[in-house]
């Protein structure tokens, strides 16, 4: 029985009873051929562009994504009003003034220069800032409280370049310090251009939440 010959094959030529000679025209793979156990009436039914495809995928080298891959498909972040892709932030009534004037940090406004089938909001809450223990306390005796869950007001809306709105999230998140919750998917609706993404964490209603912190950012997937 004669050997198997090893060697560079090119595509050039036909295979014996699968291809027509006009096919594939001038493509030279570089590495012996493999897996070419396809019956030959299930390769004639493949159009040749999808043919290639395969044959591309199996011997080029594989690159990483540029795109985050999460279960929605590829998704990019979304850089916040200030350039940053991540905000972190704390609750804050600046003073007594606040429900008068409206002068607070709850919102944040993420900008939109493409477009996506999909958005995603990502929140954390942050660990609080523990106190440093007094000279000569014992910790362990409770000299420091035990940290709770916390709530966390949060809302969040599209905004179109029609300078309308639509609330896609608006509940209290009851969180551990350092739990993460993904928020959505989120769909705007058809015919509408998403410009902005809000998200507003944090209500005059809610004093109590003052001074939580969290770390929030968004992500418009295609």
């Amino acid at each position: 029985m004669a050997a198997r010959n090893s060697t560079n094959v090119a595509l050039d030529k036909p295979l014996p009873r699968c291809f027509p000679r006009d096919s594939i025209d001038a493509i030279t793979m570089r590495q012996p051929i493999a897996g070419w156990s396809l019956p030959c009436q299930h390769a004639r039914q493949l159009p040749l562009a999808l043919m290639v495809a395969l044959a591309w995928s199996a011997f080029a080298p594989w690159n990483p994504p540029l795109l985050a891959q999460t279960g929605a498909g590829a998704c990019e972040q979304l850089k916040a009003v200030g350039g940053e892709t991540t905000v972190s932030k704390f609750i804050q009534l600046n003073n007594p003034l606040t429900i008068i004037f409206g002068r607070t940090n709850f919102n944040t406004d993420f900008t939109v220069t493409n477009v996506y089938q999909t958005y995603w909001v990502n929140f954390q809450s942050d660990e609080p800032d523990e106190p440093e223990p007094e000279p000569g306390l014992d910790v362990g005796q409770g000299g420091v409280a035990d940290v709770e869950k916390a709530l966390f007001p949060a809302v969040s809306y599209l905004k179109f370049s029609d300078r309308t709105s639509l609330k896609v999230f608006g509940d209290k998140l009851l969180l551990d310090p350092g739990e993460y919750r993904r928020l959505g998917p989120f769909y705007p609706p058809q015919g509408k251009l998403v410009t902005e993404v809000n998200v507003k964490v944090g209500s005059s209603a809610q004093p109590q939440a003052s001074g939580l912190r969290y770390t929030i950012s968004v992500d418009g997937c295609f």
